[in-house]
């Protein structure tokens, strides 16, 4: 067939350049990630927020702290963990931990179902309640 005047002809789509196509990076069962760890222990850096308009007695001061846990831990000790070692200043539901891709970790998950391993860095941030105007 002849393509009719000011036609342009079909050019197939790009096939994506492999090299830079970034595969998304594959969660492992809970169970798979323990097993494929050293040691179920791991030590999670958790950078502490500036005081700001927090309590004082939260003792948030832009430190990283360095928390131990075993890989089975759940969110919600670790949190446990992070309030004692800042002296019980601020209750452990008032953190909030977030990975460094900004997602939020969830207090019934365990640390492996997360694929959280050693030397995981976190930043602490705290839960504020709605203000009314």
């Amino acid at each position: 067939p002849v393509p009719s005047p000011g036609a342009r002809p079909a050019v197939p789509p790009a096939a994506p350049d492999t090299a830079t196509v970034a595969a998304p990076p594959e969660i492992l069962g809970a169970e798979e990630f323990a097993a494929s760890l050293d040691s179920p222990v791991v030590i999670l850096s958790v950078r502490l927020p500036d005081v700001g308009d927090h309590p004082a007695q939260w003792n948030l001061d832009g430190t990283t702290l360095e928390v131990e846990a075993d890989v089975h831990d759940k969110v919600k000790a670790i949190k446990e963990r992070v309030s004692e070692a800042l002296g019980g200043g601020i209750p452990a539901n008032k953190i909030q931990l977030r990975r460094g891709d900004g997602a939020f970790l969830k207090d019934s998950q365990s640390l492996a179902a997360l694929n959280i391993g050693p030397k995981e860095s976190m930043m602490l941030v705290p839960k504020s309640r709605a203000r009314r105007k």
